[in-house]
């Protein structure tokens, strides 16, 4: 993602230092009241991000409390899951508050040092999020495909989150080059816009269709659901044995496999339509050229579409409390006194457990904790 909050198309734009483009004068006289919007409508924006900030902070902090100090919760998908909810925490404390600041004052306020770091942090924090999905998504995959040669372990799934840190701080390395302060008009040096200031306006477009649009939207969802068609495949061709008795463990066993995929893939989808408003948007301004008609439907639309995408950060944590009987049974169990139930769902008992040992042992799939199992251990 970009650092969207940092540009507007009304009244920013990105300077091109071999061409000497500035924003005019005249727009500039425009715009010198300080505030974009009428004060409805910022105590309607700052209600709304406030909303998001408060759920999505104490959300993420209780998914990442429940794995930390819930042992049978420490599972590889969790920890990619945690590290979602991290990533998403950065969002939010850093990057939420300079996007409503930017959406309530025409002028950059924040100083030079915050014109910077909040776009980077915020292409990396994006990026690692959206990698913790794909990683989500290969984990699964590898597990039921082949359960017995490519399992991702612990360790390897700690190597696999540094990874994803390390590619997405160094895909959005350039945003942290090319942001900068712009004062447009000598005679007010005090009113200063953070802008792009790409070597060329060319470069800017290219880099924001290859990087941002495709490498941190198109291709990581392209793989996501590559993924999840594959073990839909798998999980609805499973065979089911004729014994009646294994065959209703299987059953549900395999009910339990499909809600966890539900979670997952609920996850992705609610990531693609938070933030697809804002990448239409900004495709838009970068790749054409906005008519006079447009501008002023953009400058509504660009804080709405940012509030979406913000609110995703959020949103997870409440799918995985609604959508999967674990964290719910871990959350209680952490701040409510309940007792941990060692069952893998809710519809075995340890009788039930035995019988999908003797299962697995029968049709020669897999041991008890490779991917037949651990698709339900979440």
């Amino acid at each position: 993602m970009e650092a969207f909050a940092l540009e507007f198309p009304t009244h920013t734009g990105t300077k091109n230092a071999e061409e000497g483009e500035v924003i005019s004068t005249e727009l500039f006289v425009e715009i010198l009241h300080l505030y974009r919007h009428p004060l409805w409508a910022i105590i309607i924006l700052v209600i709304a991000y406030l909303i998001v900030l408060i759920l999505g902070v104490v959300g993420n902090s209780i998914v990442i409390a429940i794995v930390v100090k819930t042992p049978r919760m420490r599972t590889v998908t969790n920890f990619f899951i945690t590290n979602l909810a991290f990533a998403d925490l950065l969002v939010l404390i850093v990057c939420l508050p300079a996007t409503l600041i930017s959406n309530v004052y025409v002028p950059w306020i924040l100083g030079w040092f915050l014109c910077k770091t909040v776009p980077y942090i915020q292409g990396v924090t994006v990026c690692a999020s959206v990698y913790s999905l794909v990683a989500i998504s290969l984990d699964r995959f590898l597990a039921i495909w082949f359960p017995l040669r490519c399992q991702i372990t612990k360790r390897k799934a700690r190597v696999v989150i540094a990874l994803i840190w390390l590619w997405a701080a160094v895909l959005a390395l350039p945003w942290l080059i090319f942001f900068d302060l712009s004062d447009p008009d000598p005679a007010h040096p005090s009113l200063q816009f953070c802008v792009e200031t790409w070597p060329s306006v060319m470069t800017g477009n290219i880099y924001y269709l290859v990087v941002n649009l495709i490498l941190f939207y198109v291709f990581p969802l392209g793989v996501i659901s590559l993924c999840y068609f594959f073990i839909w495949l798998r999980v609805w061709r499973r065979h089911v044995p004729n014994d009646s008795h294994l065959s209703r463990i299987e059953l549900i066993h395999q009910k339990a496999k499909v809600g966890v995929l539900k979670m997952l893939i609920v996850v992705v989808l609610v990531f693609s339509i938070c933030w697809l408003p804002l990448y239409i948007i900004f495709t838009r301004i970068k790749l054409t050229a906005a008519g006079e008609d447009e501008i002023g439907i953009l400058a509504l639309a660009t804080p709405v579409a940012q509030w979406m995408g913000a609110s995703n950060s959020c949103i997870n944590p409440l799918l995985y409390a609604f959508l999967n009987v674990k964290f719910r049974r871990a959350l209680f169990s952490l701040f409510g006194g309940y007792k941990w139930n060692r069952n893998p769902t809710p519809h075995y008992d340890r009788p039930n457990v035995l019988n999908l040992r003797k299962l697995h042992s029968r049709l020669g799939t897999v041991k008890v904790h490779t991917s037949t199992y651990d698709v339900t251990e979440l």
